[in-house]
């Protein structure tokens, strides 16, 4: 009977340890393919940019009202662009188990209770972090 329990507990050992296993691999492909995402976001922003300023080049006094417009227009689409490349690094940060302080912008762990170079509270900046990217994913679902 004895040999039976040390066999269990051995398989339920093992167990955990394929589980652990499979989430960090897990991890590391999800990992990959946000690292991704961000590579292409990062060039529609250059891309952006660039247009952004062909326009002003042509226009640099904004006498014409297309490029105010245009201008407005950019302006609005580099904003959304940037908060989604926040959210991506976040979510990369996170499955790192990390999280950058929004007070000094340090990476610290998500096992740190305080900031260790400005004190912020590391539990309710991850509590914010774990909200903004339930809604982001919430969000990419619903589209």
């Amino acid at each position: 009977m004895e040999g039976v329990v040390i066999s269990m507990r051995f398989l339920n050992r093992m167990k955990g340890t394929i589980d652990t296993a499979t989430r960090k691999s897990h991890d590391v492909l999800e990992i990959n393919k946000v690292n991704s995402q961000i590579k292409k976001k990062e060039l529609q922003v250059e891309r952006l940019y660039q247009e952004l300023g062909e326009k002003v080049f042509k226009d640099p006094l904004l006498e014409n009202l297309e490029t105010q417009n245009f201008i407005e227009f950019q302006v609005k689409n580099i904003q959304f662009a940037l908060n989604e490349l926040q959210v991506m690094k976040s979510k990369v940060l996170y499955l790192k188990n990390h999280v950058q302080c929004d007070s000094c912008e340090k990476i610290v762990s998500i096992d740190t209770k305080f900031c260790p170079d400005c004190g912020r509270n590391i539990g309710d900046l991850l509590k914010s972090v774990t909200k903004m990217l339930a809604l982001a994913e919430h969000n990419k679902n619903e589209t």
